[in-house]
């Protein structure tokens, strides 16, 4: 794919338009609920423990677990659509470095918004931008993708240290939302930009790769209905929001047994088809 962005604000907006979910920006925010690193990577933390107890309110829900697992999931997911956008459309990944972000939760429960205080990103040699000194140059897409999956690794190791210290969560659990998150993010963009042969072997790339914090049970699954064809994510966590009032087990939740998340998945990809 060619790059057809120059300055990362450029490859921001065009993730935007993407999905209006995804909500990021450049340079120093202004405004409440804005959190740097280090307000939530201390198990001690007032921060982190006001939003924790926010979360619970918010959800109705005492379980401290539930409380470390919703909080993760909310911190990754605007940093691994970030990083897994840019990887997608621009062959970039942007720093990462805890020095570099600022995170905001809306009405200070969920995460919302992602500030990155310097633009400054990896890319390859043929970046309209190599040579620039924001610009880390790597050798190939291989490098790249290890440089997406060390800066979250790196990123997040004291958050979620210091969730299982204020929880009791375990990191392996922890980890493995936040392996759901970027397979979940990955999907999506295989889907959205018509690239659905890339999801497997980058997937497994980026995931499943010896060592890493990261590498689980995370997967994906791909089902065809009447000549239609979707990838599902196969969840190597639980969120367990099945612990919350009014909430049930998710379609590709882990503690299902298999035939079961198989069912309902075809199940929607057949609505899916006929909507």
């Amino acid at each position: 794919m060619s790059v057809q962005t120059l300055t990362l604000a450029d490859t921001f907006e065009r993730l935007k338009a993407l999905s209006s979910y995804i909500n990021l920006q450049i340079g120093q925010p202004t405004g409440d609920g804005w959190y740097s690193h280090s307000d939530l990577a201390r198990s001690d933390s007032p921060h982190l423990a006001t939003l924790l107890e926010r979360i619970r309110t918010k959800i109705g829900c005492d379980d401290r677990q539930f409380g470390a697992t919703a909080f993760i999931s909310s911190y990754s997911w605007q940093m691994t659509a970030a990083s897994i956008g840019c990887y997608f459309t621009a062959r970039r990944v942007p720093d990462l470095s805890p020095d570099n972000l600022r995170m905001h939760f809306d009405d200070n429960v969920w995460h919302d918004q992602l500030a990155f205080l310097e633009g400054r990103f990896y890319a390859l040699p043929d970046d309209p931008e190599a040579g620039q000194p924001h610009v880390t140059v790597v050798e190939n897409m291989d490098a790249l993708r290890d440089e997406m999956r060390l800066q979250t690794e790196a990123h997040l190791a004291d958050v979620i240290g210091a969730l299982k210290l204020k929880t009791g969560m375990g990191k392996r659990g922890l980890w493995g939302l936040v392996a759901d998150r970027l397979a979940g993010n990955l999907i999506y963009a295989c889907q959205v930009l018509g690239q659905p042969e890339r999801c497997r072997s980058e997937l497994d790339a980026l995931i499943h790769v010896p060592g890493s914090h990261l590498n689980g049970k995370t997967d994906v699954m791909t089902f065809e209905h009447a000549g239609h064809r979707e990838q599902f994510l196969t969840r190597g966590a639980c969120c367990q929001y099945y612990k919350a009032p009014g909430y049930g087990y998710c379609a590709t939740c882990p503690l299902q047994k298999p035939e079961e998340r198989e069912r309902r998945m075809r199940e929607h990809l057949e609505q899916h088809h006929h909507d």
